[in-house]
């Protein structure tokens, strides 16, 4: 069907077009039964005939006639009415008026049933004249004398459906146009004719954009490719003549790290043009559909290298053995050549990254890798580390794999506890913590609470496993981790903020495993007491927080406990009153934990905030957040405040002089309180009113009214 538009008439079949897995279909005929039965496989065609009308012809994919033609299975009149249809992709059905019959056309590829149908809608509108010869596009030979008239054709042929620009595609490709165009573009820079050669630009730019897979690939031959970049280099836009061939030649430097089978070496280089053709040459003349195209042979050919490369035990060996017996500038070049490779293989599909990553690990790359993550060198470190991050985005299951199985052989793997040991080291620059951070958040990722959306894996970590690398982690890292929050506060502000953080995940993502390291060290009040210190700033503050955050997500009875007894958020409410008026994260943070409280309806939390922070909440009193805890709190029952308030830490506002409300201990003196704090009043703490001898009944009654109105002046 892609020969709607034949050049000549009359030519034969071998000239109407290049034969494309688009035009492969089925054919079936509706039977009396009004079953479908298949009628055979073949290649399908819209064909002018000689009294100009068109014809919907199908040939037999592998039957022949006598003469070595192949057998034409169907052949009818394009009807002009309505009677196409296109069923679900990849189905083309009518009801055909000459044959009076169904017929269902059921194409390879939904692209080549869109485009049949795109063709016969172009014919029935009108866009194709079936009657004047004088309308059909004639692509006329190059010639130097008319690269004028070549231009203006090419974009004519540019703005017609994708079809027929594939069909004229294939005309370029056959008969040498390439050669003919190529030899008069030599004449023309020898001859130095810039006017040829700015229309020559403009050719060449026209064939690019009728977006062929065949046409480019062929352009990129060896034999062309060269000849099209210096074609390129005469840009109209431009006053100058570029020099894409003398950049391609002596501008770039092959590093050939570890020796490659020629053929091998020669894919990489037409991948190295195909990218610079596609960035750098003709980047402002693309459009989306083209540059997709670009972009897609740029992945095939990236797929088929590393695909090469990793069924290469040659090239494996002398990689390993490079890295790991190498001096240092051996192991950069081959880190960065890992580093490239890895590149590469984000163009395959997930089963592919997985078998391309299980390659390094049997070769033991990243058992060498793993050590390397904590080398002196810098630049070896950073680039070790780039290696593992790359991994680990692509598929961290098999990262995760090899940690175990490296554990279950008895070879203990250093990858962890080298990357945790420069995570806590001083020496260690911010942006390396970072990564490393992100690297172990990704291997540590549980995907119960995911915190970031997980995307298609083809490994996927059991639960044994999952369970086996928690306990080699906590294991051989829990102490390296926990040691920086031991020791006194000092202006290692940047170690901390991200110590915390990976604090933070762990507590969400592992909960009880780390849940005793927390407790048995007392990691709140030291986090507490760090936070509350000289060289705590904003930037740690917001870790800290995010860090208390967690703890109160988990509602863990010994966390809560441990938070009260440490009066750990002390720290918070000094950072929730002090940075009331900016409203910035760390606000927004504190603010977020008192509303998990409230949501959740975490007593003890609950009673130690009010209890304790009563008066200093005062300035933020009219939160709806904090009007809602003074509430939850003054409708808690007496005997579950009489068990919170047990529990407080010494010094809160209620606690200190906390009378038994289980009429087993003696109550204070009436005129002694009033000695001392003065007559009661509506903002008198509820607890320290005396009730006299009155009876337990009228006692209570006042003892609600009380802390009605003085639930009212602590927040109007």
């Amino acid at each position: 069907f892609s020969v709607c538009l034949p050049t000549r008439r009359n030519a034969p079949m071998s000239d109407r077009g290049v034969i494309s897995e688009d035009k492969r279909v089925k054919l079936y005929l509706c039977n009396d039964e009004g079953q479908w039965d298949d009628q055979g496989t073949g290649y399908v065609m819209v064909v002018k005939g000689p009294a100009g009308r068109y014809n919907i012809t199908m040939r037999s994919e592998t039957e022949a006639d006598s003469s070595g033609q192949l057998v034409v299975v169907l052949n009818t009149p394009l009807s002009m009415n309505d009677i196409y249809d296109i069923q679900g992709d990849t189905l083309l059905v009518w009801e055909d008026p000459f044959m009076s019959q169904h017929l269902a056309l059921s194409f390879q590829s939904p692209s080549g049933c869109t485009a049949m149908m795109e063709t016969i809608k172009a014919i029935q509108h009108g866009q194709v004249d079936t009657d004047d010869d004088d309308d059909e596009v004639l692509l006329p030979e190059p010639d130097i004398t008319a690269l004028g008239s070549l231009h203006e054709t090419l974009s004519k042929i540019q703005a017609l459906p994708i079809h027929l620009r594939r069909h004229f595609a294939g005309r370029i490709a056959q008969n040498n146009f390439l050669d003919k165009l190529f030899d008069i573009f030599d004449q023309c820079e020898d001859l130095d004719d810039i006017d040829s050669l700015h229309k020559l630009f403009r050719i060449f730019v026209c064939i690019i954009l009728f977006n062929d897979i065949n046409l480019i690939g062929i352009m990129f031959h060896p034999k062309f490719c060269l000849k099209l970049m210096g074609a390129l280099e005469f840009d109209p836009v431009f006053n100058r003549r570029l020099n894409h061939r003398q950049y391609l030649n002596t501008g770039v430097e092959f590093h050939e790290v570890v020796e490659l089978k020629p053929e091998l070496k020669a894919k990489i280089h037409e991948t190295f043009r195909l990218q610079y053709f596609k960035d750098t040459v003709v980047t402002r003349y693309l459009d989306d559909s083209t540059l997709s195209t670009l972009n897609q042979i740029v992945a095939a050919k990236q797929t088929e290298i590393i695909s090469d490369v990793c069924n290469d035990d040659d090239f494996m060996d002398a990689l390993t053995k490079k890295l790991t017996e190498g001096a240092v500038e051996e192991k950069i070049k081959v880190l960065r050549l890992l580093n490239e490779m890895h590149s590469f293989a984000k163009a395959l599909m997930p089963q592919g990254k997985a078998e391309f990553l299980a390659t390094l690990c049997s070769n033991g790359v990243f058992r060498t890798a793993g050590d390397l993550v904590a080398s002196d060198s810098p630049q070896v470190r950073r680039l070790a580390v780039d290696v593992v991050s790359q991994s680990c985005q692509m598929e961290p299951g098999v990262l995760r794999g090899y940690i175990v199985d490296e554990e279950e052989r008895g070879r203990s793997c250093s990858l962890l506890p080298n990357m945790v040991g420069w995570l806590v080291s001083e020496s260690s620059e911010d942006f390396e913590r970072v990564e490393m951070v992100e690297i172990l958040k990704q291997i540590l990722e549980t995907g119960q609470k995911a915190t970031t959306q997980i995307p298609e894996r083809a490994v996927v970590t059991s639960a044994e496993e999952m369970a086996k690398l928690l306990e080699v982690f906590y294991e051989s890292c829990l102490t390296l981790l926990v040691k920086p929050l031991l020791r006194e506060p000092d202006a290692s502000v940047s170690g901390l903020f991200h110590l915390l953080d990976m604090f933070s995940f762990c507590v969400v993502q592992h909960t009880d495993e780390i849940r005793k390291a927390i407790i048995q060290h007392n990691l709140i009040g030291k986090i507490a007491t760090m936070a509350s210190s000289e060289f705590c700033n904003m930037k740690l503050g917001s870790a800290v927080a995010r860090f208390m955050k967690a703890i109160v997500v988990c509602r863990d009875e010994q966390f809560n406990r441990v938070i009260v007894k440490n009066n750990a958020f002390k720290v918070l409410i000094d950072f929730l009153i002090r940075e009331r008026e900016k409203h910035n994260m760390l606000y927004s943070t504190v603010l977020a934990i008192l509303e998990v409280v409230k949501r959740e309806n975490i007593k003890l939390l609950i009673g130690y905030v009010v209890e304790t922070f009563s008066t200093t909440l005062e300035p933020v009193a009219k939160l709806d957040t904090i009007r809602t805890l003074f509430r939850l709190w003054e409708q808690t029952k007496d005997k579950d405040k009489q068990a919170i308030w047990e529990l407080l830490p010494e010094g809160s506002t209620l606690s200190a002089r906390l009378p038994l409300l289980d009429g087993t201990s003696e109550l204070p003196d009436p005129e002694a309180e009033k000695d001392r704090e003065g007559a009661a009043s509506p903002t008198t703490p509820v607890s320290l009113v005396a009730y006299g001898d009155e009876d337990e009944e009228t006692r209570a009654a006042k003892k609600r009214k009380l802390e009605a109105e003085a639930l009212k002046a602590g927040v109007d």
